[in-house]
């Protein structure tokens, strides 16, 4: 996570392997008039379906926000157990974001706001799913 005007404390940051891919998020802050202008932005459809606004304490908040514990294959031996997270439109209609989007945007917004969420984030008795990671082969929690 980068961090600008100190918005975020500089040593807490985010595990790079996150959920088994390399995402490193940015975090920033943007004036009004930049958003405006940005919801015209071209992006690439095979790697974005939507852009939404959304104020960030939203993916701490028990409300529109649902779950799905799966087990995610190791490649190796038992699956590790997950919790899917999705965010529903204030419409609830169809999901803001859910997997890889929510968790970053759940561990952005418990970063920036020093708080946690109104839910688990995890299933129970697993560890925290920021403990896991792809070592290239196999899927597997940091040891």
């Amino acid at each position: 996570m980068t961090v600008h005007d100190g918005a975020i404390p500089a040593q807490r940051k985010f595990n790079q392997e996150y959920c088994c891919r390399q995402v490193v998020p940015v975090v920033g802050v943007i004036s009004e008039e930049v958003a405006m202008r940005c919801m015209g932005v071209i992006v690439n459809s095979d790697e974005v379906a939507a852009i939404f606004a959304q104020p960030l304490q939203r993916f701490l908040e028990a409300r529109g926000h649902s779950h799905k514990d799966v087990m995610w294959e190791t490649g190796q031996g038992p699956g590790l157990p997950y919790r899917l997270h999705f965010f529903q439109s204030q419409d609830e209609r169809d999901p803001i974001c859910w997997g890889l989007t929510a968790g970053i945007l759940i561990q952005a917004a418990r970063l920036a706001l020093d708080r946690e969420p109104e839910f688990s984030i995890d299933p129970p008795g697993s560890r925290p799913y920021t403990d896991i990671i792809h070592d290239g082969s196999v899927v597997r929690y940091v040891e």
